[in-house]
């Protein structure tokens, strides 16, 4: 599995960290889940990260902060 990001804009750490998140921890998904899985359940995986992420300063670098806000469940529907 190959995950490549084009670094001809990225000149610093901000730009770097808003191509790999949440790209990061979704192709880390897919490398090690050999079964297919749900929007759902990989949103709800991948939307509690942003709590860590921002423990660690990195508020704001990471996209679709709506999208993968609070974690969603199909539960829920």
């Amino acid at each position: 599995m190959e995950a490549a990001i084009w670094c001809e804009s990225v000149t610093s750490f901000d730009d770097l960290a808003f191509l790999l998140l949440p790209r990061l921890p979704g192709i880390a998904e897919k490398a090690w889940t050999p079964q297919a899985t749900e929007w759902a359940h990989y949103r709800d995986r991948v939307g509690a990260h942003g709590p860590w992420w921002d423990r660690l300063g990195w508020e704001g670098y990471y996209r679709s902060a709506v999208l993968f806000g609070p974690p969603y469940s199909s539960s829920k529907a």
